[in-house]
């Protein structure tokens, strides 16, 4: 059976055969190559996580989060940290989209995995599939950075609002710097402008 992390996904020709693959993962990242999958035809079996919250992508959404100062809210603050505390939300649209596709199977969050080659999800077993695809997302890693005082013993970026501790270090574009917009491409000059 074929294995490829989403990172390493291009095509559906990477894929060798027509029969089952399964997608696993609760991200955009996911629906999207499940997507990419289903358009050749073949079976493909999503292992999605229902709890993901889903939300559209598009204007009215954009200038409702805006308007409200959602994407503005602290990470300290009571809306911060109940937004840090939930799953990142999907697009709607593409979740509607894929489930409206006839060879697409949602199985549930992936709970194992057969030595068949199967995949057990919360509310379904795929048949022996010909590949997966692992789209189960990235963690940061900064051991590239070897600055004393720049981490935290976990490894994180000590900072506030962006400034490092260390003279001359400051960090730009890492989700909940400061807010959530902090890692957005319209959040980047508020967060320069505190500076």
């Amino acid at each position: 059976m074929t294995q490829l992390h989403s990172s390493a996904y291009q095509r559906p020709s990477q894929l060798a055969g027509t029969g089952p693959v399964g997608v696993v993962g609760s991200g955009n990242s996911a629906l999207q190559i499940a997507a990419d999958l289903a358009a050749t035809g073949r079976p493909v079996w999503v292992a999605f996580d229902e709890g993901t919250p889903a939300m559209p992508n598009n204007t009215a959404m954009w200038a409702l989060l805006l308007s409200t100062h959602m994407l503005q809210a602290s990470r300290k603050s009571p809306v911060g940290r109940l937004m840090r505390s939930q799953p990142e939300p999907v697009v709607s649209a593409d979740l509607k989209r894929l489930r409206r596709l006839p060879n697409v199977r949602f199985m549930g969050r992936a709970l194992g995995a057969t030595p068949e080659g199967a995949l057990q999800g919360k509310t379904a077993t795929t048949p022996a599939l010909e590949a997966v695809i692992w789209a189960t997302g990235f963690r940061p890693d900064y051991n590239w950075l070897q600055v004393p005082g720049a981490l935290s013993p976990a490894g994180k970026p000590q900072q506030e609002r962006g400034l490092s501790p260390v003279p001359g270090l400051a960090f730009l574009g890492l989700p909940w710097l400061h807010s959530r917009r902090s890692a957005l491409m319209g959040g980047v000059g508020p967060m320069l402008s505190l500076w």
